[in-house]
């Protein structure tokens, strides 16, 4: 369909905003065709813009209407795409466990139409929540599984695989076993031209080399990973800088350490990426505490404190709309049973009370939480303040100790002059 094509390729320039209007097109076409399946995959096309943009909440409610449409298809690969994809918003989110849920009903969806390609990408996407989650050994399980898959016919997700393998097992401080999985997907995506890709490869590579302190090809590594990155990938280009400006820090090259972060913070602000925000901030906190800027240094902590407050708060609002759903699933439940008798109707007045006082205790714990960050972050200001003034103090004294000293040697050097007049 020319809509959709014309929407691919300036997706591949980077051109977001034309992306989503031939997508749309593609739609509404589509729809007046009545054509579902062509439905189903412009909703999928469009989310996938908003995904790439962190946009996540908007990319979950694309796929969702692209499950809709698969789903009045009977299209069961559809399905299975559009469930995994809701999963990789969850956990864009922070919310691991509404994402691994959606990507095992995914995976049985896979399975029951034996799509083994499908059932390799929900491995694969298994495999990372679990390493993000801090489950290295089972994450290379999965990895595994997934591998076993994509050997058979596709040497593309191979190299792909091996990155994340390399990843985890950089994780788990298996140092050559973790190179080893890296160089071996670099090798592939250069056989196959696939130069965009390649960025994370070198990415991963040099994170290896700044773990083992190897600092020289840290840097050379992760400069590479930028020069490689597609001009769409903000995010990325936002954490290579990251990692760079943390590589320069500890070779001590404080400017080269603030040039880096700075260009990092301007993008992650523009795309609202909060995780880089965290990176880039503490980057620039580093850099110029050890330049010995303490006025910037105290602010861009601060600034790393309430962005990573901002994350912890996301997860347990996260946690907090799971109990609320669950307690809403529950209510429906039991209205559609009915409630025949006494007994069960007092149960369900009892389920309800236990529910209600739940949410309560998680609403009364968010606030709490709130009021915890906002204090904390109050006294570690009013710590700042107090610091930066008994620096001034402190420079101050030594200052009039100073001037007191060269008025000593003053009076002394005049008095011995004077001396001299006087015995010559």
């Amino acid at each position: 369909e020319p809509a959709t094509q014309l929407g691919r390729y300036m997706r591949q320039l980077s051109k977001k905003d034309e992306a989503l209007k031939y997508f749309q097109e593609s739609i509404d076409l589509s729809e007046k065709a009545g054509y579902l399946s062509g439905v189903g995959a412009g909703y999928l096309n469009m989310g996938t813009i908003y995904y790439e943009q962190a946009r996540y909440e908007q990319a979950r409610e694309y796929f969702e209407r692209s499950l809709a449409a698969c789903e009045k298809d009977n299209d069961k690969e559809g399905v299975a795409l559009a469930t995994g994809n809701i999963g990789i918003t969850y956990e864009a989110d922070g919310n691991y466990t509404r994402a691994l849920d959606a990507y095992f009903q995914a995976l049985k969806m896979n399975e029951e139409i034996n799509y083994k390609q499908g059932m390799a990408y929900n491995f694969g996407a298994i495999a990372i929540n679990y390493s993000k989650q801090g489950d290295h050994q089972k994450s290379i399980e999965f990895h595994q599984k997934a591998l076993e898959i994509h050997r058979e016919n596709d040497p593309y997700y191979v190299a792909v695989t091996q990155v994340n393998m390399g990843v985890a097992y950089r994780k788990m401080k298996e140092y050559a076993r973790a190179l080893e999985a890296l160089n071996e997907a670099l090798l592939t995506f250069q056989k196959m031209g696939s130069v965009g890709v390649q960025a994370h490869v070198f990415a991963g590579i040099a994170q290896v080399y700044l773990d083992q302190s190897d600092l020289s090809l840290a840097a050379a590594y992760f400069r590479r990973a930028q020069r490689a990155r597609s001009k769409g990938d903000e995010s990325g280009n936002a954490s290579d800088l990251a990692h760079l400006s943390e590589t320069y820090v500890k070779m001590g090259k404080a400017d080269s350490a603030l040039f880096f972060a700075k260009q990092g913070l301007i993008i992650a602000e523009r795309i609202t990426s909060v995780e880089n925000m965290v990176s880039t901030s503490k980057a620039l906190y580093e850099a110029y505490k050890l330049k010995g800027d303490r006025g910037n240094a105290l602010l861009y902590y601060e600034k790393y404190v309430v962005n990573k407050d901002s994350i912890f708060n996301k997860e347990k609002n996260a946690k907090f709309r799971e109990l609320q759903l669950k307690y809403e699933a529950e209510k429906k439940e039991q209205q559609i049973a009915g409630l025949n008798n006494e007994k069960a109707l007092q149960e369900s007045k009892f389920n309800n009370r236990v529910l209600l006082l739940s949410l309560s205790i998680a609403v009364t714990l968010a606030v709490i939480t709130f009021l915890f960050i906002t204090i904390r972050l109050n006294r570690r200001r009013q710590e700042s303040e107090r610091l930066l003034l008994n620096e001034q103090l402190r420079n101050k004294k030594m200052e009039a100790e100073k001037l007191h000293a060269l008025d000593e040697l003053k009076s002394r050097f005049f008095s011995n002059i004077a001396h001299e007049f006087r015995t010559p």
